[in-house]
C-alpha cells in the first residue's frame, strides 16, 4: 500500500463518523486529494 494509505483511513473513519453533528468537508477533500494522487489502493 502507498504511504496514504493509513492516513486515508484515518481521515475515512474521522469523515464516517457517527459522532459528526455536521458533514466534516475538511476530511472529504483531504480524502479526494488522496485518492486523485494516486496515494491509496
Amino acid at each position: 500500500m502507498g504511504r496514504g494509505s493509513g492516513t486515508f483511513e484515518r481521515l475515512l473513519d474521522k469523515a464516517t463518523s457517527q459522532l459528526l453533528l455536521e458533514t466534516d468537508w475538511e476530511s472529504i477533500l483531504q480524502i479526494c486529494d488522496l485518492i486523485r494522487q494516486g496515494d491509496t489502493q
